[in-house]
């Protein structure tokens, strides 16, 4: 199952229409998603290969990462260096590059996940006090 909607979304519906095990369901609450997260085997973050996603980090890496799954991450720049680093059991692929990404997915060795560190590390309450002593330090 795919959730979402995208620049892509159309060569996505293409590639997949002789596939019968391949559904694409429109985007939903976050409490409904957070619900096929649970469900999902891996899940998925793919930014389209433009210079603005080499250099954000969007909030979907960090929603992803708090999730005891693996990440199939289609993904380059600061994003995937960020994940490398940071986020355990990742499967980066250049974006757009589906043939990378299958190969990588065969010969991934499933294991299961505990990210308790990466949401202890980058929940709400450390990443606002970090901010507060950064900001305080300017002020002394």
């Amino acid at each position: 199952m795919i959730i979402g909607d995208g620049g892509a979304k159309q060569k996505l519906e293409e590639g997949i229409k002789n596939l019968s095990n391949v559904i694409i369901l429109p985007p939903m609450s976050r409490e409904n998603v957070l619900e096929y997260y649970q469900k999902a085997k891996y899940t998925l973050i793919h930014l389209n290969d433009n210079e603005a996603f080499k250099k954000v980090l969007p909030s979907k890496v960090f929603e992803l990462a708090a999730i005891n799954k693996p990440i199939l991450a289609g993904v380059d720049g600061y994003a995937a260096q960020f994940m490398k680093e940071h986020v355990d059991e990742c499967i980066i692929f250049k974006p757009g590059d589906f043939e990378d990404a299958v190969k990588l997915m065969k010969n991934y060795q499933y294991v299961d996940i505990n990210r308790d560190h990466f949401r202890a590390k980058y929940s709400r309450k450390n990443i606002n006090m970090q901010m507060s002593e950064s900001i305080l330090s300017y002020v002394k």
